[in-house]
Protein backbone atom coordinates (compact mmCIF):
# COMPACT_ATOMS: atom_id res chain seq x y z
CA UNK A 1 0.00 0.00 0.00
CA UNK A 2 1.48 3.35 -1.01
CA UNK A 3 1.26 6.63 0.87
CA UNK A 4 -1.75 8.09 -0.97
CA UNK A 5 -3.84 4.96 -0.41
CA UNK A 6 -2.78 4.77 3.23
CA UNK A 7 -3.80 8.39 3.85
CA UNK A 8 -7.26 7.79 2.42
CA UNK A 9 -7.79 4.58 4.39
CA UNK A 10 -6.49 5.99 7.68
CA UNK A 11 -8.43 9.24 7.51
CA UNK A 12 -11.19 8.85 10.13
CA UNK A 13 -14.80 9.93 9.59
CA UNK A 14 -15.79 13.44 10.61
CA UNK A 15 -17.59 12.07 13.68
CA UNK A 16 -14.30 10.97 15.21
CA UNK A 17 -12.50 14.09 14.05
CA UNK A 18 -15.16 16.17 15.75
CA UNK A 19 -14.52 14.44 19.09
CA UNK A 20 -10.79 15.10 18.76
CA UNK A 21 -11.41 18.69 17.72
CA UNK A 22 -13.49 19.24 20.86
CA UNK A 23 -10.75 17.73 23.01
CA UNK A 24 -7.65 19.38 21.57
CA UNK A 25 -8.72 22.58 19.79
CA UNK A 26 -12.16 23.92 20.66
CA UNK A 27 -11.42 24.80 24.33
CA UNK A 28 -8.89 27.39 23.11
CA UNK A 29 -11.06 29.08 20.48
CA UNK A 30 -12.62 32.36 21.55
CA UNK A 31 -15.04 32.30 18.61
CA UNK A 32 -16.46 29.75 16.21
CA UNK A 33 -14.14 29.39 13.21
CA UNK A 34 -15.31 30.19 9.69
CA UNK A 35 -15.81 27.22 7.36
CA UNK A 36 -12.27 26.96 5.99
CA UNK A 37 -10.68 27.35 9.41
CA UNK A 38 -13.16 24.89 10.91
CA UNK A 39 -12.11 22.20 8.41
CA UNK A 40 -8.48 22.99 9.18
CA UNK A 41 -8.95 22.79 12.95
CA UNK A 42 -11.01 19.62 12.60
CA UNK A 43 -8.01 17.93 11.00
CA UNK A 44 -5.60 19.43 13.53
CA UNK A 45 -7.51 17.77 16.37
CA UNK A 46 -6.99 14.43 14.66
CA UNK A 47 -3.29 15.19 14.14
CA UNK A 48 -2.94 16.14 17.81
CA UNK A 49 -4.15 12.66 18.73
CA UNK A 50 -1.83 11.05 16.15
CA UNK A 51 1.18 12.99 17.45
CA UNK A 52 0.37 12.28 21.12
CA UNK A 53 0.00 15.94 21.99
CA UNK A 54 0.07 16.46 25.75
CA UNK A 55 -0.92 19.33 28.05
CA UNK A 56 2.57 20.85 27.91
CA UNK A 57 2.36 20.86 24.11
CA UNK A 58 -0.97 22.68 24.27
CA UNK A 59 0.63 25.21 26.62
CA UNK A 60 3.42 25.77 24.10
CA UNK A 61 0.83 26.32 21.36
CA UNK A 62 -0.82 28.95 23.58
CA UNK A 63 2.66 30.40 24.18
CA UNK A 64 3.04 31.02 20.41
CA UNK A 65 -0.44 32.59 20.31
CA UNK A 66 0.59 34.86 23.21
CA UNK A 67 3.70 35.95 21.27
CA UNK A 68 1.45 36.96 18.36
CA UNK A 69 -0.75 38.96 20.73
CA UNK A 70 2.29 40.75 22.19
CA UNK A 71 3.57 41.56 18.71
CA UNK A 72 0.14 42.95 17.85
CA UNK A 73 0.41 45.38 20.75
CA UNK A 74 3.75 46.64 19.45
CA UNK A 75 2.78 47.13 15.80
CA UNK A 76 -0.12 45.76 13.79
CA UNK A 77 1.32 46.62 10.37
CA UNK A 78 4.59 44.75 10.95
CA UNK A 79 2.75 41.67 12.24
CA UNK A 80 0.43 41.68 9.20
CA UNK A 81 3.43 41.78 6.84
CA UNK A 82 5.11 38.97 8.78
CA UNK A 83 2.07 36.64 8.71
CA UNK A 84 1.26 37.50 5.07
CA UNK A 85 4.72 36.31 4.04
CA UNK A 86 4.38 33.13 6.10
CA UNK A 87 1.09 32.33 4.37
CA UNK A 88 2.53 32.94 0.90
CA UNK A 89 5.31 30.37 1.51
CA UNK A 90 2.98 27.82 3.07
CA UNK A 91 1.69 26.10 -0.11
CA UNK A 92 5.05 25.30 -1.69
CA UNK A 93 6.41 24.04 1.62
CA UNK A 94 3.36 21.81 2.10
CA UNK A 95 3.94 20.31 -1.36
CA UNK A 96 7.58 19.54 -0.58
CA UNK A 97 6.64 17.98 2.73
CA UNK A 98 3.87 15.90 1.14
CA UNK A 99 6.29 14.41 -1.38
CA UNK A 100 8.87 13.76 1.31
CA UNK A 101 6.24 12.12 3.55
CA UNK A 102 5.27 9.85 0.64
CA UNK A 103 8.89 8.78 -0.01
CA UNK A 104 9.48 8.27 3.71
CA UNK A 105 6.34 6.15 4.13
CA UNK A 106 6.83 4.08 0.98
CA UNK A 107 10.38 3.07 1.97
CA UNK A 108 9.77 2.76 5.71
CA UNK A 109 9.72 -1.04 5.64
CA UNK A 110 12.01 -1.57 2.67
CA UNK A 111 15.25 -3.51 2.42
CA UNK A 112 18.10 -2.81 2.45
CA UNK A 113 18.10 -0.61 5.51
CA UNK A 114 20.40 1.86 3.71
CA UNK A 115 17.41 3.09 1.71
CA UNK A 116 15.33 3.56 4.83
CA UNK A 117 18.03 5.58 6.56
CA UNK A 118 18.73 7.66 3.46
CA UNK A 119 15.05 8.55 3.02
CA UNK A 120 14.52 9.21 6.73
CA UNK A 121 17.55 11.46 7.08
CA UNK A 122 16.39 13.43 4.03
CA UNK A 123 12.90 13.69 5.53
CA UNK A 124 14.44 15.13 8.69
CA UNK A 125 16.15 17.79 6.57
CA UNK A 126 12.86 18.69 4.80
CA UNK A 127 11.25 19.35 8.17
CA UNK A 128 14.29 21.36 9.24
CA UNK A 129 14.85 23.50 6.15
CA UNK A 130 11.21 24.06 5.22
CA UNK A 131 8.77 23.68 8.10
CA UNK A 132 11.11 24.94 10.82
CA UNK A 133 12.28 27.90 8.74
CA UNK A 134 8.65 28.86 8.05
CA UNK A 135 6.90 28.35 11.39
CA UNK A 136 9.76 29.37 13.69
CA UNK A 137 9.58 32.83 12.11
CA UNK A 138 7.06 34.22 14.63
CA UNK A 139 9.02 33.30 17.81
CA UNK A 140 12.27 34.30 16.08
CA UNK A 141 10.81 37.70 15.22
CA UNK A 142 9.39 38.01 18.73
CA UNK A 143 12.74 37.46 20.47
CA UNK A 144 14.32 40.03 18.16
CA UNK A 145 11.95 42.55 19.73
CA UNK A 146 13.35 41.62 23.14
CA UNK A 147 16.75 42.91 22.09
CA UNK A 148 18.23 39.56 21.05
CA UNK A 149 20.44 40.22 18.03
CA UNK A 150 19.33 38.77 14.68
CA UNK A 151 20.22 39.60 11.09
CA UNK A 152 16.63 40.39 10.11
CA UNK A 153 15.80 43.93 9.07
CA UNK A 154 12.18 44.34 7.94
CA UNK A 155 9.41 41.83 8.82
CA UNK A 156 9.35 40.35 5.29
CA UNK A 157 13.06 39.45 5.49
CA UNK A 158 12.66 37.36 8.66
CA UNK A 159 10.94 34.47 6.90
CA UNK A 160 13.89 34.00 4.52
CA UNK A 161 16.48 33.76 7.28
CA UNK A 162 17.92 30.25 7.42
CA UNK A 163 16.46 27.63 9.72
CA UNK A 164 19.90 27.12 11.28
CA UNK A 165 20.04 30.78 12.36
CA UNK A 166 16.55 30.60 13.84
CA UNK A 167 17.31 27.36 15.65
CA UNK A 168 20.59 28.66 17.08
CA UNK A 169 18.93 31.86 18.32
CA UNK A 170 15.88 30.19 19.85
CA UNK A 171 17.84 27.39 21.54
CA UNK A 172 20.06 29.95 23.23
CA UNK A 173 17.38 32.20 24.73
CA UNK A 174 18.14 31.90 28.44
CA UNK A 175 15.29 34.05 29.77
CA UNK A 176 12.13 32.14 30.68
CA UNK A 177 9.24 34.34 29.56
CA UNK A 178 5.91 34.82 31.33
CA UNK A 179 4.13 32.20 29.23
CA UNK A 180 6.85 29.69 28.48
CA UNK A 181 10.38 28.68 27.53
CA UNK A 182 11.34 29.52 23.93
CA UNK A 183 13.76 26.58 23.79
CA UNK A 184 10.85 24.15 24.15
CA UNK A 185 9.39 25.34 20.83
CA UNK A 186 12.29 23.88 18.83
CA UNK A 187 12.92 20.78 20.88
CA UNK A 188 13.84 17.81 18.66
CA UNK A 189 15.56 19.83 15.96
CA UNK A 190 19.33 19.43 15.75
CA UNK A 191 21.76 21.30 13.53
CA UNK A 192 24.26 18.48 14.01
CA UNK A 193 21.86 15.85 12.64
CA UNK A 194 20.87 18.12 9.75
CA UNK A 195 24.49 18.87 8.76
CA UNK A 196 25.97 15.42 9.21
CA UNK A 197 22.93 13.87 7.54
CA UNK A 198 21.46 15.16 4.30
CA UNK A 199 23.22 18.51 4.69
CA UNK A 200 26.85 17.39 4.24
CA UNK A 201 26.44 13.59 3.86
CA UNK A 202 28.87 12.79 6.67
CA UNK A 203 27.27 9.56 7.81
CA UNK A 204 27.63 5.81 7.43
CA UNK A 205 25.45 2.77 8.02
CA UNK A 206 27.11 0.40 10.49
CA UNK A 207 27.09 -3.40 10.60
CA UNK A 208 24.73 -3.08 13.57
CA UNK A 209 22.09 -1.46 11.33
CA UNK A 210 22.54 1.97 12.89
CA UNK A 211 23.38 5.31 11.32
CA UNK A 212 26.60 6.93 12.53
CA UNK A 213 26.68 10.70 12.00
CA UNK A 214 30.09 12.38 12.04
CA UNK A 215 30.03 15.92 13.42
CA UNK A 216 32.85 17.74 11.62
CA UNK A 217 33.77 21.40 11.31
CA UNK A 218 33.69 21.97 7.51
CA UNK A 219 36.35 24.69 7.79
CA UNK A 220 38.95 22.83 9.87
CA UNK A 221 38.05 19.18 9.20
CA UNK A 222 38.18 18.49 12.93
CA UNK A 223 35.47 16.84 15.00
CA UNK A 224 33.29 19.21 16.99
CA UNK A 225 30.26 19.28 19.27
CA UNK A 226 28.97 15.77 19.91
CA UNK A 227 31.68 14.42 17.53
CA UNK A 228 29.51 11.41 16.67
CA UNK A 229 25.81 10.60 16.95
CA UNK A 230 24.71 6.99 16.54
CA UNK A 231 21.02 6.20 16.07
CA UNK A 232 18.94 3.13 15.39
CA UNK A 233 16.24 3.50 12.76
CA UNK A 234 13.53 3.63 15.42
CA UNK A 235 15.42 6.38 17.29
CA UNK A 236 15.63 8.43 14.08
CA UNK A 237 11.89 7.93 13.54
CA UNK A 238 11.26 9.20 17.10
CA UNK A 239 13.24 12.36 16.32
CA UNK A 240 11.20 12.93 13.15
CA UNK A 241 8.00 12.44 15.16
CA UNK A 242 9.20 15.03 17.67
CA UNK A 243 9.87 17.50 14.84
CA UNK A 244 6.36 16.85 13.53
CA UNK A 245 4.88 17.69 16.93
CA UNK A 246 6.94 20.90 17.25
CA UNK A 247 5.69 22.09 13.87
CA UNK A 248 2.11 21.32 14.96
CA UNK A 249 2.67 23.54 18.01
CA UNK A 250 4.25 26.44 16.11
CA UNK A 251 1.74 26.41 13.25
CA UNK A 252 -1.39 26.09 15.35
CA UNK A 253 -0.30 28.86 17.69
CA UNK A 254 -0.44 31.20 14.68
CA UNK A 255 -3.76 29.82 13.40
CA UNK A 256 -5.29 30.04 16.86
CA UNK A 257 -4.26 33.70 17.02
CA UNK A 258 -5.80 34.42 13.60
CA UNK A 259 -9.07 32.77 14.58
CA UNK A 260 -9.25 34.58 17.91
CA UNK A 261 -8.45 37.94 16.30
CA UNK A 262 -10.83 38.02 13.31
CA UNK A 263 -10.44 41.76 12.66
CA UNK A 264 -6.71 41.38 12.13
CA UNK A 265 -7.24 38.09 10.29
CA UNK A 266 -9.35 39.91 7.70
CA UNK A 267 -6.45 42.28 7.05
CA UNK A 268 -4.14 39.41 6.06
CA UNK A 269 -4.06 39.63 2.27
CA UNK A 270 -2.55 37.51 -0.47
CA UNK A 271 0.64 39.31 -1.54
CA UNK A 272 1.10 37.44 -4.82
CA UNK A 273 -1.32 35.72 -7.24
CA UNK A 274 -2.32 32.12 -6.65
CA UNK A 275 -0.43 29.68 -8.86
CA UNK A 276 -2.49 27.31 -11.01
CA UNK A 277 -1.31 24.42 -8.82
CA UNK A 278 -2.63 26.20 -5.74
CA UNK A 279 -5.99 26.81 -7.41
CA UNK A 280 -6.27 23.14 -8.35
CA UNK A 281 -5.19 21.95 -4.89
CA UNK A 282 -7.73 24.23 -3.18
CA UNK A 283 -10.51 23.01 -5.49
CA UNK A 284 -9.57 19.35 -4.86
CA UNK A 285 -9.87 19.90 -1.12
CA UNK A 286 -13.16 21.75 -1.56
CA UNK A 287 -14.71 19.00 -3.71
CA UNK A 288 -13.45 16.21 -1.46
CA UNK A 289 -15.26 17.75 1.51
CA UNK A 290 -18.48 17.50 -0.54
CA UNK A 291 -17.93 13.87 -1.59
CA UNK A 292 -16.97 14.91 -5.08
CA UNK A 293 -13.90 13.86 -7.03
CA UNK A 294 -12.15 16.33 -9.33
CA UNK A 295 -11.30 14.22 -12.39
CA UNK A 296 -10.30 16.88 -14.90
CA UNK A 297 -9.14 20.45 -14.37
CA UNK A 298 -8.01 22.82 -17.09
CA UNK A 299 -7.54 26.58 -16.91
CA UNK A 300 -5.85 28.81 -19.45
CA UNK A 301 -2.86 30.95 -18.56
CA UNK A 302 -4.95 34.12 -18.72
CA UNK A 303 -7.31 32.51 -16.17
CA UNK A 304 -10.35 33.49 -18.17
CA UNK A 305 -11.60 30.04 -19.19
CA UNK A 306 -11.98 27.05 -16.90
CA UNK A 307 -13.21 23.54 -17.59
CA UNK A 308 -13.54 20.78 -15.04
CA UNK A 309 -15.02 17.33 -14.65
CA UNK A 310 -16.38 16.34 -11.26
CA UNK A 311 -17.62 12.90 -10.25
CA UNK A 312 -19.61 11.86 -7.22
CA UNK A 313 -18.00 9.20 -5.05
CA UNK A 314 -19.20 7.46 -1.95
CA UNK A 315 -17.12 7.68 1.20
CA UNK A 316 -17.36 5.15 3.97
CA UNK A 317 -18.96 6.62 7.08
CA UNK A 318 -18.60 5.19 10.56
CA UNK A 319 -21.95 4.82 12.33
CA UNK A 320 -21.25 4.33 16.01
CA UNK A 321 -17.48 4.28 16.40
CA UNK A 322 -15.98 3.92 19.80
CA UNK A 323 -12.80 5.87 20.30
CA UNK A 324 -10.26 4.76 22.90
CA UNK A 325 -7.54 7.13 24.09
CA UNK A 326 -4.25 6.06 25.60
CA UNK A 327 -5.36 6.91 29.11
CA UNK A 328 -8.40 4.63 28.85
CA UNK A 329 -10.84 7.46 28.15
CA UNK A 330 -13.61 6.22 25.85
CA UNK A 331 -16.08 8.03 23.66
CA UNK A 332 -19.15 6.73 21.87
CA UNK A 333 -19.45 8.61 18.61
CA UNK A 334 -22.78 8.81 16.84
CA UNK A 335 -22.74 9.76 13.18
CA UNK A 336 -25.33 12.08 11.69
CA UNK A 337 -26.43 11.36 8.13
CA UNK A 338 -27.08 14.46 6.10
CA UNK A 339 -28.86 14.27 2.74
CA UNK A 340 -27.80 16.99 0.31
CA UNK A 341 -29.03 17.36 -3.25
CA UNK A 342 -26.36 16.72 -5.89
CA UNK A 343 -27.38 20.03 -7.48
CA UNK A 344 -26.49 21.88 -4.26
CA UNK A 345 -23.16 20.10 -3.97
CA UNK A 346 -22.00 20.89 -7.50
CA UNK A 347 -23.28 24.47 -7.32
CA UNK A 348 -20.84 25.25 -4.53
CA UNK A 349 -17.96 23.93 -6.62
CA UNK A 350 -18.89 26.10 -9.62
CA UNK A 351 -19.24 29.18 -7.44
Amino acid sequence: MDYEDAIKMADPPSTIKNVLYKKYIKPYLKREPVEDLYRYFLHQGYEAWRFSVKKEDINNMLFVEWMCEELLKNGEEDLIVLIENVMVERFEIQKKLHQSEADYFNLKNSDPIDKRFSTAIRHYKVFYENELRLWATVPFYYVSKLGIKTRGSTPDTFIQIAASDKLHTLKNVQTILAKGDVKELVKGFSNEIRNAGEGHDRYEITDNDTILLHIVDPHTGKSKGSKQIELTYSQLVQKIDECRKRIWILRNGVYLFLNNNPVLGQKIKRTKPLSLREIKSTLESFTDNRWLLLKEFDIDKERKNLSLEVHYYKKKIGRSEELLFGNGERYDVVSIRKIVKYHDQILGVIQ
